[in-house]
C-alpha cells in the first residue's frame, strides 16, 4: 500500500512529533479510525508495527532535524 507524504503534511506537521509528523499525518489520513504513531526507526497503525526503510528513517531524520525536505511515498504491508 502507498503513502503519500504531501506538502500540507509537511507544512502542518510537527518535529519530534509521534503523532502530528508529516508521516504520522499521512498515515492517519490513510487509517482514520486507527491510532497512529510514528518513531525514528518504525510506526504503529492500530496494533500492525512498521518498520521504516532507509528512504523514510533519512526523512524523519532531516524534518526532525529542520531541514528542507520534499514530498514522497513509501510502501507499506498491512
Amino acid at each position: 500500500m502507498r503513502i503519500y507524504v504531501t506538502k500540507s503534511d509537511i507544512a502542518h506537521g510537527r518535529p519530534c512529533s509521534a503523532c502530528k509528523c508529516p508521516l504520522a499525518r499521512s498515515l492517519k489520513r490513510r487509517f482514520p479510525r486507527s491510532c497512529v504513531t510514528v518513531g525514528p526507526r518504525g510506526g504503529m497503525v492500530g496494533h500492525k508495527i512498521l518498520l521504516w526503510s532507509n528512504k523514510v528513517r533519512v526523512f524523519i531524520s532531516r524534518f526532525d532535524d529542520l531541514k528542507c525536505v520534499e514530498p514522497f511515498c513509501f510502501t507499506i504491508d498491512l
